[in-house]
């Protein structure tokens, strides 16, 4: 099978995005796909290797299409428009190829092409007329929790045209980590002491505001039982106001800020426990996201305490994790101590999540997708 990947998005980007779109065209190649990714190649920057930058193997071709910069020249449209170019050059180079599957995942590319598969990870309640149109042509959707889903059905889109496929992992990359201590050693972390971490952006979504507020109560917990909580991720401006936000408790947390990709499966091993307190005040974290972090908790075996929404159920549950209520700091802290205190229970859940996790590999997920569009 021949199959044409085209996204106008950035790419290397610290985003989670672009892991997703490397390690599916990595996946699709490795279960016998011919994969061509093409992206923007924009003029007068650094676009970066992305093999390199996120350890993937160079098993397919990337095509960059050469785009102007307009994002900053035109604030208000330079994106669409941006990507508009991409996509009239990304149209014109397929002219010149045969294959037998086009794959995009943004809207605008379904406005352009034909006959393709699209991989969705939000859908808005207020999707239009047009929207619906425009997606009745794919050939297949692809979607990543049954949330999304069941909104595509409330819109008229049939069954038959969409698959759930949660995002996946790189299983080797983070089920094979040194032990705890020698990662701490090597991040310059101290190896002493109970530490919670969290790995990725700092949006409101994400339970930004209830980290602040459980590192506050967790930061003033008396010796020697306090737990240090890890902040990894998140933009220059977005780490810069977390830190502010706890300034009080700083000396009992670290917030080393944005990591490369390659770095995140030692700090997801340095931990005792693993966060993901998103917030139940977003649509997107209620009942769209499939977060990749969530797959590289489990696979690095350490317990997981999450927030109890529909979107994060699909995955885990009581037997796998410790659950706790969304936007709920004092859970949130209370779920950590709990993790921290009964360590055969808290090493139960994370071997249950570690089997669980085997069925969501980015092969598997590849897989799935190509046996659903022959």
């Amino acid at each position: 099978m021949r199959l044409v990947y085209v996204t106008s998005v950035r790419i290397p980007t610290e985003k989670a995005y672009g892991i997703q779109v490397m390690k599916m065209c990595e996946a699709f190649s490795g279960s016998g796909a011919v994969v061509k990714l093409v992206i923007p190649r924009v003029i007068g920057r650094d676009n970066g290797d992305p093999f390199v930058f996120y350890g993937v193997e160079p098993i397919f071709e990337i095509i960059r299409i050469p785009t102007p910069p307009l994002v900053n020249v035109f604030p208000k449209f330079g994106s669409w428009i941006q990507s508009l170019i991409f996509l009239i050059g990304a149209k014109l180079y397929l002219l010149t190829l045969k294959y037998d599957v086009l794959y995009i995942r943004e809207k605008i590319s379904a406005v352009m092409f034909r006959n393709f598969v699209m991989e969705l990870h939000t859908v808005s309640e207020k999707l239009r007329y047009r929207d619906i149109k425009v997606l009745s042509k794919a050939k297949k959707i692809v979607v990543i929790t049954n949330g999304l889903k069941k909104k595509l059905l409330d819109k008229g889109i049939p069954e038959n045209n969409i698959l759930v496929a949660p995002d996946g992992v790189d299983l080797h990359k983070f089920s094979n980590q040194k032990s705890k201590t020698e990662c701490r050693a090597e991040l310059g972390l101290p190896v002493e002491g109970k530490r919670y971490v969290y790995a990725g952006h700092l949006y409101p979504w994400k339970g930004r505001e209830t980290m602040v507020e459980t590192a506050k109560i967790l930061g003033k917990t008396a010796a020697p039982f306090v737990i240090r909580g890890t902040f990894v991720g998140g933009t220059t401006a977005d780490v810069k106001e977390f830190k502010e936000q706890i300034v009080e408790v700083e000396f009992q947390n670290d917030v080393p800020g944005y990591k490369p990709y390659s770095e995140i499966p030692k700090y997801l091993a340095a931990a005792d426990v693993l966060v993901l307190p998103n917030s139940g005040k977003f649509e997107i974290s209620r009942a769209d996201t499939s977060p990749l972090k969530l797959f590289e908790y489990m696979a690095v075996k350490r317990p997981i305490v999450a927030s109890d929404l529909p979107s994060i159920r699909e995955i885990l549950n009581e037997r796998n994790a410790i659950l706790v209520p969304p936007d709920d700091p004092v859970a949130l802290a209370a779920g950590i101590e709990k993790a921290v205190a009964d360590e055969q229970g808290s090493k139960n859940l994370a071997e249950q999540a570690f089997r669980d996790v085997q069925a969501y590999s980015w092969e598997s997920r590849a897989k799935k997708i190509l046996d659903s569009i022959k």
